[in-house]
Parts: structure tokens; sequence; C-alpha cells
């Protein structure tokens, strides 16, 4: 768990790229997996929660793939919004949406909900050489 400050948001970065290096995966999905993080997190700290509340970050291996789950005591969904040209945010589950091969929300029995994605992977030694 973190607490919803600005500085959590790299906490939960490193985290998850830490947890992709340990399971052997290659730097392209390390920095696909972080970057989805940094805006799964900055989603909920910036609509879901109050500051200084929890949100958990939870990663765990599925039959599609990693999965990362981004918790928080808010029910409302998050949507995917089409931002104008003038626009200086908005495009960060655009960004989820084009790196993931699929994400969605589900809500959480004890309230609040879950945005997950499954995540790209690519073990690190399968990587083709240059």
């Amino acid at each position: 768990m973190i607490a919803a400050t600005p500085e959590s948001i790299k906490s939960a970065r490193d985290f998850v790229g830490r947890w992709f290096y340990d399971h052997g995966l290659d730097q392209t999905s390390i920095d696909l997996a972080e970057t989805v993080a940094t805006e799964l997190v900055t989603n909920a700290y910036r609509h879901a929660a109050m500051p200084g509340e929890g949100i958990i970050v939870r990663l765990f291996v599925s039959d599609a793939g990693p999965v990362l789950e981004v918790w928080d005591r808010s029910e409302i969904k998050p949507e995917v919004r089409s931002p104008n040209a003038e626009s200086t945010s908005g495009r960060g589950l655009m960004m989820v949406e084009a790196m993931t091969p699929m994400w969605g929300c589900i809500p959480l029995a004890s309230g609040g909900k879950a945005v997950w994605a499954v995540l790209h992977a690519e073990r690190a030694d399968e990587e083709c050489p240059a």
C-alpha cells in the first residue's frame, strides 16, 4: 500500500519495474509496465483518493500474462476521454489502452474499485540480438 501523494507515483513505478526485472522480463516490457503503472496510479491519486489515503498496487501472473491492479476507495469508474488539442491532461487511459492487450475496472467487495491491466511480457533471454 502506498499513500496518495505525488512521490508515491514514483514508488509504484519503481516497484513495478523491480517486479518485472525480478521475473526476468525484458527492458521493453519493463518500460511499458512502468508507464502503465504511472498512469493508473496517477489516476488514482488525482481522481480517486484523498491526500494521504491508501492506494494498493498489486502484480500477479495470470494465464493472459502479468496483471497490474491499482485499488482505490472511489467507486467511480475511469473512462477514456477524447482530449482536444488544447488539453493538458486526459490522455493516460488512451495510452493504457494502446499499450496493453486489455484493461478494465472491477468493483471491490470492501468498497472502491480495482483498475487492472494485462501487461506485455517478453523474457529477457528471448530478446533478438541486434
